[in-house]
């Protein structure tokens, strides 16, 4: 794991609650501004401003708004990892049905949490360190999967094809759905039905209560 290019690094963290709940503003305020205005608009002024705080407070934290843009960015991705690791903590042993509910319901439910800054992050440059921590934050929740697939399937390698594509099928679908119009409940719904389905039928195969279906050649082709 790479260190964190000291322009994104935060100055403190806060000890005190009031100090925690001016960070909280902070970061709302943070998230509201990027929403409304755009990464290149986004200064620490409008931020400062959005919060109710001085510029001064900001910079008690952070020295930049890339480093609290960083801060925002890192908070939520610890979000979805530990709501990731709860959800295959409930499912681990459990019948194949509820380990694909776990799974899409940990990650939906996560991600639509908190769904203004989900849809925040994505408009936020590589150079931020956006890829890198979502890298971390995609194997952590890798790691996760892989030990309740475990208990089902003791042979699954740690690194296995299996759960890239689980995590594939999660991230991937996700991401489409925030980064386009704001979601609607109907979409939502619709999409939490077809990834259960999705991930059911792969890990009925996977964990081998189904045969594999043999490929066909269409000799037409």
């Amino acid at each position: 794991m790479s260190a964190t290019p000291p322009q994104l690094k935060a100055r403190k963290l806060p000890v005190q609650a009031r100090s925690a709940h001016t960070l909280t503003v902070i970061f709302d305020a943070t998230v509201q501004v990027l929403l409304r205005d755009g990464y290149s608009r986004l200064t620490t002024t409008r931020v400062a401003e959005r919060a109710g705080v001085s510029v001064g407070s900001l910079y008690q934290y952070f020295p930049n708004k890339e480093a609290l843009l960083a801060a925002v960015m890192g908070r939520h991705l610890d979000h979805i990892g530990e709501a990731m690791e709860q959800a295959c903590i409930a499912g681990k042993g459990q019948d194949t049905a509820t380990m694909a509910a776990q799974l899409v319901d940990g990650f939906m439910d996560a991600k639509l949490d908190q769904v203004g800054l989900s849809r925040a992050l994505y408009q936020l440059p590589m150079a931020l360190g956006r890829d890198e921590q979502a890298a971390q934050t995609t194997e952590r929740c890798a790691r996760a999967i892989h030990n309740m697939l475990a208990s089902r399937k003791a042979s699954l390698e740690a690194q296995s094809m299996a759960v890239f594509v689980v995590t594939t099928c999660l991230i991937g679908p996700m991401q489409t759905l925030l980064t386009g119009h704001e979601p609607t409940p109907e979409n939502v719904a619709a999409l939490r039905v077809e990834l259960k389905q999705l991930l059911l039928g792969y890990l009925q195969q996977l964990l081998g209560e189904t045969k594999p279906q043999p490929h066909t050649v269409n000799d037409s082709q």
